[in-house]
């Protein structure tokens, strides 16, 4: 032994060069299934907010900061875009030369988020070079995953905007397969897709809560915006404003993602009690031709 202590339960760890190292959490370990939507968000918000506030928000936040200046910056463009036609070619050259940058933050981030959340939600104290090379190894996987998710919701929306709705429903989990799970391109949609297909209530109950999250502090955000900017004169005051603003809605989109992690472990435990209690019925054995008896 090389003197690490193993946790009960626990898989063994896989090898440096291994194609895909992260492994699922500990079945022992792990305090799945909770058994309510409420439950799943209540954990989510006690491991960012109290038990890891500096590796669940403060290191993600940072990690995702190009990508808030990003989008921040972007709807500016769009709003002035009239008054910016003589220099759209400039404009263009800006946006695709920081989009690597804010494409590797937006994968990275999120990778990041993930792998922490799995480790915290299992009883495992993850370190942060740890958690840096979990992360990284996936991000290859997640971004081909997040890329073809994102064509396909283009695809079904072009056409109609309800088959876009269903590949955004099934495709729900693709990011924490690819990172968690399987990794592989048609195995996490096809995971992300059965856990859905078993589980809509509680999908659209999960759903339904960070809709009326979202919902309320975008309203409030909202007001202040209104409220402060008009009393403060220049472009940049109202920047400064909008970033400072939209930092707690962020924040609460980082708390979503850790969220949406452990729902993706509290599905994958209700669906093995599920089959432990139902197990599937054996496939009869194929039977062979019928031999006559010698005479």
């Amino acid at each position: 032994m090389d003197g690490r202590r193993i946790l009960p339960g626990a898989r063994p760890a896989t090898t440096r060069g291994a194609r895909f190292p992260l492994n699922q959490a500990p079945a022992a370990s792990a305090p799945f299934p909770i058994g309510s939507v409420q439950g799943v968000a209540a954990r989510a918000w006690d491991l960012c907010l109290r038990r890891d506030p500096l590796g669940l928000v403060a290191v993600p936040f940072v990690i995702y900061f190009p990508v808030y200046v990003f989008l921040i910056l972007l709807t500016e463009v769009l709003l002035y875009l009239d008054q910016l036609k003589s220099e759209s070619g400039a404009v263009l050259a800006a946006i695709v030369g920081v989009m690597p940058l804010v494409l590797f933050a937006r994968v990275f981030g999120e990778a990041w988020i993930l792998v922490r959340t799995d480790a915290e939600a299992g009883g495992h104290a993850i370190g942060w070079g740890e958690t840096f090379s979990r992360a990284f190894a996936r991000s290859w996987a997640l971004v081909i995953v997040m890329l073809v998710v994102y064509g396909l919701l283009q695809i079904g929306f072009y056409l109609l905007v309800f088959p876009g709705i269903i590949v955004f429903v099934m495709t729900s989990f693709a990011n924490q397969a690819a990172v968690l799970g399987p990794g592989r391109l048609f195995d996490s949609l096809k995971e992300s897709r059965d856990l859905v297909e078993h589980h809509p209530r509680a999908w659209f109950g999960m759903v339904a809560y960070w809709a009326i999250v979202f919902l309320g502090l975008g309203i409030l955000i909202g007001i202040l915006r209104e409220s402060l900017i008009p009393q403060f004169r220049g472009a940049d005051v109202a920047f400064v404003i909008t970033l400072l603003l939209g930092m707690p809605l962020w924040v609460c989109l980082i708390v979503f993602t850790s969220c949406w992690t452990l729902f993706y472990r509290e599905l994958q435990a209700r669906r093995a009690q599920f089959l432990e209690a139902h197990p599937p019925a054996p496939h009869p054995a194929p039977s062979g031709p019928a031999m006559s008896k010698p005479e």
